[in-house]
């Protein structure tokens, strides 16, 4: 051998190998992870569902996730049947292959105005292959959805897709030219992308509440019909008459609060009238988690006690009990009769908590019946 050729190494025994995959799985960078994809047909197999699972969407990469779906491409004959079965590696056409990949995302964030503009496009180009949708039995049967019929979907997991629009798309769409007050913009765009039991998450924007917001949020409640619903850094804006009777679970973290009145704490009438209006909406069980709720200007009617003189705060649990009751009593119905749950998080440490993370809690929440 000469200094010229590579020293030849012996390889590492198979279950080395395995424990050395299973630690790179949770620790790699996503660009790691794209260069093992790459090895082999295995670990393609393995690690592009990984790099698909949550995809963040900018005007930076958006016209690259969805290269493949342009209005010049087509997808052949032989892979237009059943074209969400398969594997992604014996896809042939560009076309095959995005799809494929875009079947493997389970959490989706918006960032921007332009990438909206991409999806749409994306959109677009997919109806026009006008493929069938997939059944209903090739869903999940271990997770049952709530969606009425099937659906083409651009995120077509087997897993509910879940969409977070970010507080900085909000922001960016004071200043776009899109049609915010009409509802088909934001329906074309969800309901292709959305199944009804998939978690939709808004994130608003900092500064006071803002038009847009709800405009954005009314229509998508009506008329795509998330079953869960996560509304992040919220300032109190009538939001119980935007929801429609197809929310079953809502999460809501308030903003923090500034300047309270000594005895009017705007969040408590807020939940107040948000439970009240929506169980009037629909006699199926509700499920609410309301994080970040402050104790100062509690309402009256809670008495709050004083310890030489400085006021004791308020649990959760009764601030808990008086906003259910004061919302069964606002909405004229009996407790005996219906399901309706909460859950309150005071402010400090346990609030600052991820959007992801209250919505996994409100999935759990929601399976304690």
């Amino acid at each position: 051998m000469t200094d010229a050729d590579p020293p030849k190494l012996p390889y590492l025994p198979e279950d080395v190998l395995l424990i050395i995959l299973e630690l790179v799985e949770p620790t790699a960078s996503p660009s790691t992870l794209a260069s093992l994809a790459r090895v082999s047909r295995s670990l393609h197999q393995k690690f592009i569902p990984l790099l698909y699972k949550s995809i963040t969407l900018t005007q930076h990469n958006c016209s690259a996730f969805f290269y493949g779906l342009s209005s010049a491409d087509t997808i052949s004959e032989d892979e237009r049947d059943e074209w969400w079965e398969g594997e992604l590696e014996d896809k042939k056409s560009a076309v095959a292959r995005r799809l494929a990949m875009l079947g493997y995302v389970q959490n989706l964030r918006l960032e921007d105005f332009d990438a909206i503009t991409i999806c749409h496009s994306a959109i677009a180009t997919f109806l026009s292959l006008e493929l069938k949708a997939p059944p209903k039995s090739w869903y999940d049967p271990k997770k049952p959805t709530d969606d009425t019929r099937s659906r083409r979907l651009l995120f077509h997991n087997r897993i509910p897709t879940n969409v977070h629009l970010s507080s900085n798309l909000l922001d960016s769409l004071r200043t776009s030219e899109v049609p915010l007050n009409t509802k088909t913009w934001w329906n074309q765009l969800l309901q292709r992308m959305l199944r009804n039991s998939g978690v939709l998450s808004i994130e608003q924007p900092e500064g006071p509440a803002m038009p847009y917001v709800s405009r954005c949020l009314e229509p998508i409640c009506r008329q795509v019909c998330p079953r869960l619903l996560v509304l992040d850094n919220v300032e109190e804006a009538g939001l119980g008459r935007m929801l429609s009777a197809s929310q079953r679970g809502v999460a809501i973290r308030f903003r923090d609060v500034v300047d309270v009145d000594s005895r009017i704490n705007g969040q408590h009438f807020e939940a107040m009238d948000l439970i009240s209006i929506h169980m009037r909406r629909t006699p199926k069980p509700l499920y609410y988690i309301i994080y970040n709720v402050s104790s100062k200007g509690v309402p009256v009617s809670l008495g709050v006690t004083t310890h030489k003189g400085v006021p004791v705060p308020i649990s959760e649990e009764r601030i808990r009990i008086s906003i259910v009751s004061y919302a069964f009593g606002i909405a004229g119905q009996n407790r005996r009769q219906r399901r309706v749950k909460l859950k309150v998080v005071m402010a400090g440490v346990e609030s600052e908590v991820s959007v992801d993370k209250m919505r996994n809690d409100l999935v759990e929440f929601m399976k304690t019946g």
